[in-house]
């Protein structure tokens, strides 16, 4: 299944000018809230959101949390100059927070002031230790030029987070810009083993590669961080919870799209139906809510509906390839598998470089018993995306299939250590152990499958099997 990962263009809202960038001088008796500069260009829903905390400002004048949330619906709505406003009296009616001054540094760059913002981020910094206010300020010091600044606040936001793949992904950029290659290699390689979703830690990989002369694994890493670029579009940053609680009150037509791929992405496939059914209402022609409905649908096991909205896309536009493909996993949910492998090979065709065709086509060849053909579809499909676990655990049980066990091994092996966690690949694993008479291994492997999933409802036969092959 293709989510889809267009950010579509955002209609501008008018704001009002900043309010005294460095230096709001706020009256700590009785301040009004931050209106809203143009409350009827606002979605009614947003509208609605800020009239109800512009209320709660009203009644409660001096509460600095209170300015301080109504500037994270501004926030959340891209309302920026009066976000940067209502940070700056919660600043002044709550001083013992530092996360107001950070956040209306975000606002302040966005309203466009770049040097101001930078002057907020670093006093921010300089009241509290933390890595979202780190990670940020490495990057606005990496644009600016600024190496070995943004390197060492990378690197602090490492020390405190280093579970975070994020601040890995900002050293790797800066030894990239100094052509370090290798080492930022290493960051990037760890990066991924935390989050393989990540496309600019893809992206900067495949910047590496090139760098070190491995032009067929930097191709491949380019293609996985589609839709990225040196300029850093689809930068990931750090979430404070200040950030969080903005994202909850977003409410614009790319928010929305951006929370309902996010449910996708989760399997929270119900509620993402409620959000871009919505949005379909609004924009009955958008490729880009239909495209991610049909997603959530396939994922519901709603094929019909999904076919619906993917026939519409190609009405609309026929060189759409993720519709094929979500059209591939459609028919192939309809048991349609004529029409499933249509589907497949034209979205091969349209983008051959994009391992998730050839993994749909597997997929479609596997239903029909084309084996050995899903197997080729699948070795194509790991040569341009060769960290997909999936591809590795389907392709592991085709081998199994065609009694390629020492195939089966390697393939379920290298998808254990991708998703440590995979009955289908723990399985495949086991039976191809039995088969190659290395019970010893065998029983590992059943073993470890117990202890991640104990009610595996296979676990029973594979006992049993195993006692039968000693």
């Amino acid at each position: 299944m293709q989510i889809s990962q267009k950010r579509p263009v955002r209609a501008g809202l008018r704001v009002g000018a900043l309010l005294g960038v460095l230096g709001f001088a706020a009256c700590s008796d009785a301040v009004g809230p931050v209106l809203p500069t143009d409350p009827e260009g606002l979605e009614e829903e947003v509208r609605a959101l800020v009239d109800e905390h512009l209320e709660l400002v009203r009644k409660n004048p001096s509460d600095g949390a209170a300015h301080g949330e109504l500037g994270l619906v501004y926030e959340g709505n891209k309302l920026w100059a009066e976000a940067a406003d209502s940070y700056a009296l919660a600043e002044e009616l709550d001083p013992g927070d530092p996360l107001w001054t950070y956040h209306r540094a975000i606002a302040v760059r966005e309203g466009g002031q770049t040097a101001a913002a930078l002057a907020l981020l670093h006093g921010a910094v300089a009241l509290q230790q933390n890595a979202a206010a780190q990670f940020r300020l490495g990057s606005w010091l990496l644009e600016a030029g600024n190496l070995d600044g943004a390197e060492g606040a990378f690197d602090r936001a490492r020390l405190l987070v280093p579970q975070q793949p994020e601040p890995l992904v900002g050293l790797a950029e800066v030894h990239v810009a100094r052509e370090n290659f290798a080492s930022a290699r290493v960051f990037l390689e760890q990066a991924i083993e935390m989050d393989y979703d990540y496309r600019q830690a893809h992206y900067q990989l495949g910047l590496a590669y090139r760098g070190l002369g491995r032009m067929d694994d930097a191709q491949r890493e380019l293609a996985l961080g589609q839709n990225v670029d040196r300029r850093g579009f689809d930068k990931r940053f750090l979430r404070d919870a200040y950030a969080i609680r903005a994202e909850k009150h977003s409410y614009s037509y790319a928010d929305r799209m951006a929370h309902a791929t996010s449910l996708i992405q989760s399997g929270n496939n119900a509620t993402a139906v409620e959000i871009l059914e919505k949005l379909r209402a609004d924009q009955p022609d958008d490729t880009n809510v239909l495209n991610n409905l049909a997603s959530a649908y396939i994922e519901m096991g709603s094929f019909d509906r999904a076919v619906v909205h993917l026939k519409h896309i190609l009405e609309l536009d026929s060189s759409e390839f993720a519709a094929h493909l979500n059209l591939g996993y459609a028919y192939l949910g309809r048991k349609q598998l004529d029409l499933a492998l249509s589907h497949a090979d034209r979205a091969a065709s349209l983008a051959p470089e994009v391992g998730r065709v050839h993994l749909v086509r597997a997929r479609v060849l596997v239903a029909m018993g084309a084996f050995p053909e899903a197997r080729a579809a699948l070795e194509t499909s790991i040569r341009y995306d060769s960290r997909e676990p999936r591809s590795l655990v389907t392709l592991g049980q085709i081998c199994l299939q065609l009694e390629d066990l020492a195939a089966v091994i390697e393939h379920m092996t290298n998808a254990i250590t991708l998703v440590p966690d995979s009955a289908d690949a723990h399985i495949a694993l086991f039976e191809a152990y039995v088969r190659v008479g290395r019970i010893d291994l065998a029983e590992k492997t059943l073993t470890k499958l117990a202890e991640i999933a104990p009610n595996e409802p296979r676990l029973p036969n594979a006992r049993r099997f195993l006692e039968r092959s000693r």
